[in-house]
């Protein structure tokens, strides 16, 4: 008796740590990555997370530290040339982007930067404004979303060039809406072992 107790407190607890494990945040900030996103419909993966170029005059991005784009010293995502880029789950599970830090593209140059870029997933949107040198972090919030996808606004300056940002430091979970099979069989195990408990007392 004491030992399926045991086994069935065991198996609730694992399946409690299971899905708290799946609802841990992950910063996704390019450290140590490179590599280019290419033009229409190309694509880099980054753990479970892909940044897909799905929009744009000229579309492209890539992943970059270069000095004078962005915040210097810092590995960041760079999409130029009014690039939209969405964020989705290789697995095309539900995600949470909780938040993400926005700037510029090129120091010093103001005026090629998007006046304000537009995260929308789920039917939400939050806004972020690029600036120059520096981040701003935007607290997303968007839950239980597919996708997010980045859309840049073209500033007042016009031009191909006009519209570009670089993202950082995007702090994404899986969605808790549909919790994992394995953490579900866990939790099923544990609860039938309480109900075989009960049936023989």
């Amino acid at each position: 008796m004491k030992k399926t107790v045991g086994l069935t407190v065991v198996l609730l607890f694992a399946g409690l740590l299971a899905a708290r494990a799946a609802s841990a945040a992950l910063i996704i900030d390019f450290e140590g990555s490179s590599g280019s996103l290419g033009g229409l419909g190309g694509f880099l993966d980054f753990g479970d997370y892909r940044f897909t170029v799905t929009g744009g005059v000229s579309p492209g991005a890539i992943v970059t530290n270069q000095s004078n784009i962005g915040v210097a010293g810092d590995t960041s995502l760079f999409a130029l040339n009014n690039t939209e880029v969405t964020l989705s789950r290789v697995d095309s599970m539900l995600f949470d982007l909780l938040s993400f830090d926005i700037a510029g593209s090129f120091q010093g140059s103001p005026n090629r930067y998007a006046s304000v870029v537009t995260a929308t997933g789920g039917g939400a949107s939050v806004f972020g404004v690029p600036l120059d040198g520096v981040y701003t972090s935007v607290e997303a919030n968007l839950l239980a979303v597919s996708a997010v996808s980045f859309v840049p606004t073209v500033n007042l300056g016009g031009g191909v060039n006009n519209a570009e940002f670089t993202l950082d430091n995007l702090s994404v979970r899986a969605s808790n809406a549909v919790p994992a099979p394995a953490t579900l069989a866990l939790m099923g195990l544990g609860l039938a072992g309480l109900g075989w408990k009960r049936r023989k007392a």
